[in-house]
């Protein structure tokens, strides 16, 4: 067995898990364009140029919080759990402090609309929840990783009454009194009549 993985371990990727974070990566970019093209549509009907840009910042600014915290589970995939925390956690105080300062910024702006903007905000946020739920349950994700080691050492055991325990290795009184006693009866059955 193997001791825990430290920082300077080298990574161990495994492909199940990289598939799922570019699986993710994909949806998040898939449903991040739909809804900027809907809040487009939506924000030039409701308030013309003021609305297309809060689409747009709205997509932007949900896309940077959603995506990058699935693109460093993908760099880190395989690492230590220690330095997965640190850099989530730190990643996540980053980002949190970056929408402070957007948030502060945008308050004194007049060019975007912020009901198109908060909309299209909470189209983005509610549908990457929904993208991650859904495909970290429905991943094929292996409890055990295959390894390439001597697979030259099989050892097998003994059927289940094949005249051994597989406690002791010594042959079983029952096995041996059988094999004995059939050895003084004459076969009996069709086979004996030919």
């Amino acid at each position: 067995m193997t001791g825990p993985v430290m920082f300077n371990d080298p990574p161990v990727r495994t492909e199940a898990m990289l598939t799922l974070f570019r699986t993710v990566q994909r949806r998040l970019l898939l449903l991040t364009a739909g809804a900027a093209v809907l809040g487009v549509v939506v924000g030039l009907l409701v308030a013309g140029g003021p609305g297309v840009w809060g689409a747009l910042l709205a997509a932007g600014l949900g896309l940077v919080f959603t995506f990058t915290t699935v693109a460093t589970l993908r760099f880190l995939a395989g690492r230590g759990p220690e330095l997965l925390q640190i850099v989530l956690v730190g990643g996540w105080l980053v980002k949190m402090a970056l929408v402070v300062v957007v948030m502060l910024w945008l308050r004194e702006q007049t060019f975007y609309h912020r009901g198109v903007f908060f909309g299209t905000l909470v189209i983005v946020l509610l549908g990457a929840v929904a993208i991650e739920m859904y495909s970290v349950a429905t991943a094929r994700i292996p409890a055990v990783e295959a390894t390439t080691g001597d697979v030259s050492r099989v050892t097998t055991q003994p059927a289940e009454g094949a005249g051994t325990t597989p406690a002791d290795g010594e042959p079983r009184q029952d096995a041996a009194r059988e094999a004995s006693d059939g050895d003084n009866e004459p076969p009996t059955g069709p086979s004996s009549a030919a």
